[in-house]
């Protein structure tokens, strides 16, 4: 993989688990007080259930080949939903909790092993577990820095750790997609 893929592929990750360790207590503790267990019951069923299914469909090679090409819709999709779900759940929170069970366990999901397939046909053996090591890393230190951060933004508006969360997974669609393009085989 050339410098340009890993870069694009590690600062969309990092980028986005910063802004969702900044926001996310936020996030969290706005939405929990406006929801009940059965919401939070359902959105656990919906969200291993159909990744459950989603997961099983990934062994079919004709399956996944439909994936591969179908990718830019998954992450427009995913992206899409994503910020339609988030905002429609300012106002209904129940809406925010099963949507996202359903997103995550679909498109999420989908998009998520393409890059993974992606990643794993360019890359062997060891340099395969250096990378993984690599993106780890990348990701955890960024999501240490966002909860640091987020200790000293304590009082962010809802709608911007909204917004921040939907532009974070804009912009980590967008160094996916061109990553993946740079790679796909």
């Amino acid at each position: 993989m050339t410098n340009k893929v890993k870069f694009l592929i590690l600062s969309g990750g990092a980028l986005t688990s910063f802004v969702y360790c900044l926001t996310s207590p936020i996030i969290q503790i706005y939405f929990i007080k406006l929801i009940n267990a059965e919401t939070l019951a359902m959105a656990t069923i919906l969200s291993t259930g159909l990744a459950a299914i989603v997961n099983g469909t990934i062994q079919s090679d004709k399956i996944k080949d439909f994936y591969r090409k179908n990718f830019l819709w998954i992450i427009l999709l995913d992206v899409i939903c994503f910020s339609f779900i988030v905002f429609e759940g300012l106002v209904f929170p129940e809406v925010r909790y099963l949507g996202l069970a359903v997103l995550n366990a679909v498109s999420s999901t989908l998009w998520m092993t393409v890059m993974r397939d992606a990643v794993n046909h360019k890359l062997r053996d060891g340099e395969l577990t250096k990378w993984d090591s690599l993106m780890k890393s990348s990701d955890l230190t960024s999501a240490l820095l966002g909860s640091i951060t987020a200790m000293m933004f304590t009082n962010i508006n809802i709608e911007y750790c909204v917004g921040a969360q939907c532009v974070a997974n804009a912009i980590m669609g967008f160094t996916d997609w061109t990553a993946y393009q740079e790679i796909r085989y």
